[in-house]
Parts: C-alpha cells; structure tokens; sequence
C-alpha cells in the first residue's frame, strides 16, 4: 500500500506594510467620490472662446432650444426665398428663362401674345424719328415728376390734417373734462371721455351735426342712468349687496320703507289716477334718431 502524500502546509503571508508618513496619511483618507456630471450645464465654443451655460431645468433649456430652432428656420427661410428671387432674376434675362415664367399656370400670360406685343412696340420704336424719341422721353419725365409732385403735395396735407386733428382732440378733450365736472354723479374717467366721443361721432354721422362736450354729456348721462337702473333693476338683493355693497341695499330699502309709511298715512293723499303709458323696450331707428336729438338738444 503506497504512502499518503504529505499534506502541504502554507506559509504565513507578511502583513502589508502600514504606509508612513504623508504617504501614509493620504492613502488612510477614503478617496474622493466622482462628481456627477450636470445635465443641464453645457460648455459652447462662439467664436473661438469658451463659454458655460447653466440652465435652471429641463423647461428652461427646452424654451432655449426652441427660440433656437425658430431663429434658424427663419434664416433658412429668408435665405431660400433670397435664393429663389436670385434663380427668377437670371431666368428672366434669358429668352427660354422669360419664356418658362411667363408660360407658369400660376402667372397666366400668353406668351405668343405678349411675344406679338413686344415686337409690335419694337417696329413702333424704329418708326418713330429722333425727335419723336426726344418727345416722348420728355413726356415720360414729365408724368413722372407730376406723379411725384402729386405725391409729395399728398404726403403734405396729410402731414397738416393730421397736426390739425391733434390739437382739435386737445381742445375738444378740453371741453369735455370741463363739460364731466358739472356732473358728478358721472365717473370723471378716460371712459366716459370716450363715450363722449362717440357720442359726437354719432350726431355727425347721422344727422349732420357737431354736437358740443356739453350735450354730448347730457346725452352720455342719461344714458349712463338708464342702463345702470336697467342693470340693478334686474338684480338680486344679495348680488346688490355684493357689488354694491351693505348701506347701498340699506338707503334702498330705507326708501322703500319711508313711501310705505306715506302712503299708509290718513293724511297722506293719494294722486290722481293717470294713465300709464307703455314704454317700448326697442325703439325704432327714427325713434332713437329723435329721442337722441331731444336729449342732446338738436
């Protein structure tokens, strides 16, 4: 029977040696964790330099590259439309050019046509003697400084009109803030100037007529009144209260209360019965015409 391998035994591993030193000191320190890298901080090249740009989140770079996108459209745009203008121009100095646009459906010329007329304007032109060419050159540049004279003169009166208007809104803004002061009870506000205005326009376009600030504020506030009674003459006392507020509902029904009494009063008297006439809701375009002349005093 052959003899049992020997068992091996292992030899005891050195310890590592412990570091000293500054050495020492820095591989006991853990190492620095990785810094990650942010997402929404970039670092671009313009012009050669170095540029970092930090965005607060993913909505704020969105918006960038949006704004970015949109500018870049845009110049391709205008460069393909700059591009397109350039091929019309040289196509237009050659004859197959002129012929392929003016032979586009979306232009709609007849080319044989327009072809006729040119060579009949080319035979007119030779015809015509040296002093024929003399006249209608001096012709030409004379329409053409009548057009601008005609121009110019326009452009001057409309420059005048307009200076003109400015100040009669001035004075007419004038009148009218002075005209809002003998009426209290109306909002002295930019809207009831405007109103006022308006009411002017009115008048003249219908009737003819300048109205003055004065009745167009007569006319402004009774117009003011009657929809605003109209407006709480429909409302709730709650929704009174709510845009009114508490003492408006208060004096309202301090009135109410104050007619009840006099009217149970013994020595109260009551009038005289009197017929009471039915008001339209609508009226009729004459019947506004007159009850606006009535109220401003035409």
């Amino acid at each position: 029977m052959p003899d049992a391998p020997a068992p091996v035994v292992a030899e005891p591993t050195k310890p590592a040696p412990v570091p000293t030193g500054s050495e020492g000191a820095a591989a006991l320190v853990d190492p620095p964790a990785p810094v990650a890298d942010d997402p929404y901080e970039v670092e671009l090249d313009v012009k050669g330099q170095k540029q970092k740009i930090k965005f607060a989140n993913k909505d704020q770079l969105k918006a960038v590259l949006q704004k970015a996108l949109y500018a870049d459209q845009t110049i391709k745009d205008a460069t393909q439309a700059k591009k397109g203008a350039a091929e019309l121009m040289a196509k237009l100095k050659t004859p197959q050019g002129l012929r392929e646009v003016l032979a586009d459906p979306d232009i709609n010329v007849d080319v044989k046509r327009f072809a006729l007329g040119v060579v009949q304007e080319m035979m007119d032109d030779e015809k015509l003697t040296p002093e024929q060419r003399e006249a209608r050159a001096a012709a030409k540049e004379r329409d053409e400084l009548k057009a601008w004279k005609e121009q110019r003169e326009k452009q001057e009166q409309d420059a005048v009109q307009a200076e003109k208007n400015k100040k009669l809104m001035a004075q007419v803004s004038g009148e009218i803030i002075t005209a809002m002061k003998k009426y209290p009870d109306i909002p002295q506000t930019q809207a009831t100037m405007d109103a006022c205005i308006q009411n002017m326009r009115a008048a003249f376009r219908r009737f003819g007529k300048h109205l003055t600030a004065e009745q167009a504020m007569s006319v402004y506030s009774e117009q003011y009144w009657t929809s605003l009674h109209s407006i709480i003459d429909k409302m709730e006392p709650d929704a009174i209260v709510k845009r009114f507020g508490q003492k408006t509902l208060d004096k309202i029904q301090k009135l109410k209360l104050q007619e009840l009494k006099d009217k149970t009063n013994p020595a109260h008297k009551a009038p005289a019965a009197s017929v009471e006439v039915s008001k339209k809701k609508h009226l009729t375009e004459k019947e506004y015409d007159k009850h606006f002349q009535t109220l401003a005093g035409l």
